[in-house]
């Protein structure tokens, strides 16, 4: 009788810890399309646009349970993206690998603001119109958010 006692007692305890405070890895992936930017260069200026497709993942933890959530990890992201200039259409892609962390604070159930912050550690851009160029911890995002 004693040990159901106790196993009770544990289980409770247990179930009475927010889930969130389990969730030690966190898996994603993202798709989207990159809307216009900007190129510019002696004799060039066009905008590229394309499709982005990318997969994440975070160590993370829980600080103040249910409340605020830190986590550190990487992601992997492809674009392809394409131009047009004097009417001849030039494609690329661009490969990244970078370092990213995160920190999210619960303020009701359903409101979920972020902040995030990468930094590339390999950057590699080529293709059909282009040699290949690669750059190592030349980039870095910041970024946040709400869900």
């Amino acid at each position: 009788m004693k040990k159901t006692v106790f196993l009770l007692l544990v289980l409770a305890a247990v179930l009475a810890v927010p889930a969130a405070s389990y969730a030690w890895v966190d898996f994603g992936a993202y798709g989207g399309y990159a809307f216009p930017g900007r190129i510019e260069e002696t004799g060039l200026s066009t905008r590229p646009s394309g499709g982005e497709a990318g997969v994440f993942a975070h160590f993370s933890g829980s600080v103040i349970p249910s409340v605020l959530q830190l986590g550190i990890g990487a992601y992997y992201q492809r674009s392809f993206q394409h131009y047009s200039y004097y009417n001849i259409r030039f494609s690329y892609n661009r490969n990244v690998v970078a370092l990213d962390g995160y920190a999210e604070i619960t303020l009701i159930p359903v409101l979920h603001p972020y902040a995030r912050a990468s930094v590339n550690v390999w950057d590699s851009l080529g293709g059909n119109d282009y040699t290949d160029a690669t750059a190592y911890f030349k980039t870095y995002a910041v970024g946040g958010g709400a869900f």
